[in-house]
């Protein structure tokens, strides 16, 4: 039998420069630890360290556009985007604009008088954590991810570093198939994080 913990968390408090609640169970087979067993220090936010923001995580990467991908730098790439969406981009206003400000020519029609999915072609503001990054995370008509500032959606690398990949961790494969790879993953420090407090509870 074990002893168990668990917890709704949310990674931005433990470093990870995205906003991104998981719940998250601990157990430990009776034997090997007999304490309640306690979840990790919070590093960031309130009383602690500033959160970590896109800014801190991908502003030094260099500028593309839409569909571009980077001669130099693996995984900095990103999608095409249509004619009518770049003018759907450029109408929302950067750091973290919407696509409230949009005329109405280029409102979609399952947008009108619907209230929900407020982030959908929306942009990431520079001085925030990201939103979540979901497995469709390089695509603006699928949440906030407009880059904050170009015209374009976020880059595979900069996916990859929200999530906290190393700058030298390469994907392969399709496209799709990366931003998947990347937005459904465990953000690395944050994994890196609890594996050392569970080593260290049974140590």
């Amino acid at each position: 039998s074990y002893n168990f913990n668990w917890d709704i968390i949310n990674a931005k408090d433990y470093g990870v420069p995205q906003s991104r609640k998981r719940f998250v169970m601990i157990g430990i087979r009776k034997g090997l630890y007999t304490q309640t067993i306690a979840f990790p220090q919070k590093t960031h936010g309130k009383d602690f360290l500033p959160y970590r923001t896109v800014r801190d995580s991908i502003v030094y990467l260099p500028h593309l556009m839409a569909g571009q991908q980077h001669a130099e730098i693996s995984n900095h790439e990103c999608a095409a985007l249509k004619k009518i969406n770049l003018e759907r981009l450029a109408a929302t206003p950067k750091d973290g604009g919407s696509r409230d400000s949009w005329p109405e020519r280029l409102r979609l029609k399952c947008h009108i008088g619907h209230a929900g999915h407020n982030d959908v072609y929306g942009r990431m503001k520079w001085d925030a954590p990201s939103p979540t990054l979901t497995c469709k995370c390089t695509s603006i008509s699928n949440g906030r991810f407009g880059h904050p500032s170009q015209l374009r959606a976020i880059s595979l690398r900069e996916a990859a570093l929200l999530q906290t990949f190393p700058e030298d961790y390469i994907f392969y494969g399709m496209f799709q198939r990366m931003a998947k790879q990347i937005g459904n993953a465990v953000p690395v420090e944050l994994a890196k994080i609890f594996g050392k407090h569970l080593v260290n509870l049974v140590d």
